[in-house]
């Protein structure tokens, strides 16, 4: 009949919204891979899956960290797949948000209330920026990493939880270590086998693969065609990407908005944080390059100058202490939208 899930009652809403907003943003375990880099990343996932040990995912931020802690969840055969961002969550509730605790453990527990480590017994625990758990929480995890058992806030019991772990970060956790702000012990637990997933920029040919991807889905949402011609997809090749897949799912969401028909060149290129410029004929290469860097950190300025000022481009001329006029020279000459 088209349901996308179900969940067996008692629901846990916390893991009810976090299903309903991944479907919302196109959010699976599907994987787009096409370079060799992303098809050795996927035989390293498939090992691993059947597994009950930790899987720590690195990688920049936007690399599709979580994409990939779906496909092993989805080749596990486990349920339910819990996420949470530990970066999100303050740290004086992140005890109880993971662990549960009691009625009564502390001011404002009027009921009992189960932690994600027990919603997610017999799935998938994902741990998104573990870089960013509480210290006084690191021992906690460990200790459930090692035994599968915890404490909720206020018991006076331990229970145990099958859920198996997989962390992600875009941060050193070594380094963390080396300076006394993540456990060294956790670390070395949760590195057992780790799995880095290299920058977009680094696997160009899995731009065009994911960019037709996501035009699937996009005409799902907005329900017409969204399709990118050849030369939209060339000006999407040749772009780095420092936001990773995110950016280029954002460009590609922005572009079909404003787009009148199949996504051309000139539909994408006006999204991309930089021009991208091609050295004019008999010009020096080297000088090209030296003035797109310059016309890039110049964009990036004048760009973050304007969300500042909230749009308003006599308060962003404010700021940069340049006239009006030159402000406005500047974003016509760099594409920003006027």
């Amino acid at each position: 009949m088209g349901a996308a899930d179900f969940m067996e009652k008692p629901v846990d809403l916390d893991v009810l919204t976090q299903r309903f907003d991944e479907l919302l943003r196109g959010t699976s375990s599907d994987l787009v891979a096409e370079s060799d880099a992303m098809r050795s990343i996927l035989g390293l996932a498939a090992q691993v899956a059947s597994t009950p040990f930790p899987v720590l995912i690195t990688g920049e931020t936007g690399t599709g960290k979580e994409v990939v802690a779906r496909y092993i969840h989805k080749v596990s055969g486990r349920d339910p797949f819990v996420p949470l961002n530990c970066a999100n969550v303050p740290a004086e509730l992140a005890d109880s948000l993971l662990f549960g605790h009691l009625k009564g453990s502390f001011t404002g527990a009027i009921e009992d209330k189960r932690g994600l480590v027990r919603a997610a017994s017999g799935g998938t625990l994902f741990l998104d920026e573990i870089g960013e758990m509480p210290l006084e929480l690191q021992a906690k995890m460990l200790r459930f990493l090692d035994s599968g058992a915890f404490m909720p806030l206020g018991g006076g019991r331990e229970q145990k939880s099958s859920a198996r772990v997989v962390a992600a970060t875009n941060r050193d956790l070594s380094n963390l270590a080396e300076d006394g702000d993540f456990r060294r012990d956790l670390y070395y637990r949760l590195n057992s086998f780790p799995i880095h997933i290299p920058p977009l920029r680094k696997r160009k040919s899995d731009i065009a693969p994911l960019a037709i991807y996501h035009c699937n889905h996009l005409s799902r949402v907005l329900g017409r065609e969204v399709e990118p011609t050849e030369e939209a997809l060339e000006a999407l090749v040749s772009y780095d990407y420092p936001g990773n897949v995110r950016e280029l799912f954002n460009i590609l969401d922005r572009a079909a908005v404003v787009a009148n028909g199949p996504l051309g060149r000139g539909d994408v290129e006006r999204f991309l944080s930089f021009p991208q410029r091609r050295p004019r004929a008999g010009g020096s290469g080297l000088k090209s390059e030296a003035q797109a860097v310059v016309d890039a950190r110049e964009r990036e300025v004048i760009v973050k100058a304007l969300e500042e000022a909230g749009g308003n481009k006599a308060e962003a001329a404010r700021r940069l202490q340049i006239s009006y006029k030159t402000l406005f020279n500047k974003m016509k000459k760099l594409r920003i939208p006027t």
